[in-house]
């Protein structure tokens, strides 16, 4: 029951959060390569499409609009037709992220092990092909998961009954 309510707690903590326009900085860049979507497969969520994003002033950095509802909320196909490598665009991505990321003692090992960073906007001449707004959107409407909840519930349930259990049998 305990490992139930942590789940619980896990899940609720670290889902998709609503991000806030003060937790983002721009980044303004010319693209290093020509834009593209990717298929990745990771064992949690399965084949996901990505939108990578290198700029030639950060090549050590990966930006990546990830994949399910972030991508989904993207206009990638209008951003794939519009923009060509060297086009300079700006992104948004979380504050924190990137300071971590561009840290001189991190800088040699950003080279062997590139650091991928989540973009929450993607503009190109005044055209908007992602913004918070669309990612917050997607995150507020998805469902949190009620069976956490439930499970949540039956394990506090049966932490009370175990205690209640171990206090009637000291008596």
């Amino acid at each position: 029951s305990v490992v139930s309510a942590f789940l619980f707690l896990y899940s609720t903590d670290h889902s998709g959060k609503r991000v806030d326009s003060g937790d983002l900085t721009s980044i303004k860049g010319a693209l290093f390569e020509q834009p593209r979507i990717q298929k990745i497969y990771s064992k949690a969520d399965g084949w996901e499409t990505t939108l990578p994003i290198k700029l030639r002033e950060n090549s050590e950095l990966n930006f990546e609009i990830e994949g399910g509802d972030a991508f989904n909320s993207t206009a990638y196909q209008s951003y794939l037709k519009d923009v060509r490598q060297g086009d300079t665009v700006t992104l948004s991505v979380l504050t924190k992220s990137y300071e971590h990321s561009v840290k001189p003692k991190l800088a040699p090992y950003n080279k062997i092990f590139p650091r991928q960073i989540a973009v929450y906007g993607l503009n190109f001449k005044h055209k908007q092909y992602f913004n918070l707004d669309d990612y917050n959107k997607k995150v507020i409407s998805k469902d949190n998961h009620p069976i956490l909840y439930v499970t949540g519930i039956f394990a506090f349930v049966l932490f009370i009954n175990s205690i209640w259990y171990i206090a009637l049998a000291r008596k």
